[in-house]
């Protein structure tokens, strides 16, 4: 599927909040809500510094591990 650039931008201007699909080690599929912003062509999505059970999040581990994601646009 190709998308136009232009509609692209527009859709990542209006939609700041996306989910986004990584791939655990064991395969699994891991789908948590984010929040992203951008630079050109490079998105960004921050960690925050709210307390969590460890630092290590599953979705850091499993980009480490599997550099290939998803970043799926709710409307």
């Amino acid at each position: 599927m190709t998308v136009d650039p232009a509609l692209l931008n527009r859709l990542l201007d209006a939609w700041p909040v996306a989910h986004l699909a990584t791939v655990a080690p064991t395969g699994d599929p891991h789908i948590v809500p984010v929040v992203f912003c951008r630079d050109g062509a490079c998105l960004y999505s921050p960690v925050d510094g709210k307390a969590k059970r460890t630092s290590r999040l599953q979705r850091l581990r499993n980009l480490a591990h599997q550099p290939s994601c998803t970043l799926l646009l709710d409307h």
